[in-house]
């Protein structure tokens, strides 16, 4: 994960090694360096966006900026950002129901 997010460049070494091997080696290889980043556990504050998701949408989003547009490591750290966001619009959405006014 932090090998990822720290920086640009070891997501550019991997991916342009795996592209010497041809297109699909590079989308395979972009799915584990996506695995890597979003797995493990996560914890946090119900209502509350998890740390972890918003380290990974500012950092993602940061080194994408910095990136050739449409290049393979902008579209990677995109996709980090973009599932971030999406994680967290879905804990939002699943949070609110245990707020329901409801004594448990």
């Amino acid at each position: 994960r932090d090998a990822f997010l720290s920086g640009a460049e070891f997501a550019q070494r991997v991916l342009a090694a795996a592209s010497n091997f041809g297109p699909e080696y590079a989308d395979r290889v972009m799915g584990a360096m996506y695995g890597a980043v979003i797995s493990g556990s996560y914890t946090g504050a119900p209502g509350q966006p998890l740390p972890r998701d918003l380290e990974q949408r500012d950092k993602a989003r940061r080194l994408a900026d910095g990136l050739i547009p449409g290049s393979p490591e902008e579209r990677f750290y995109r996709s980090l950002e973009r599932a971030a966001e999406e994680h967290m619009q879905w804990r939002a959405d699943h949070d609110a129901k245990l707020f329901d006014g409801r004594e448990w």
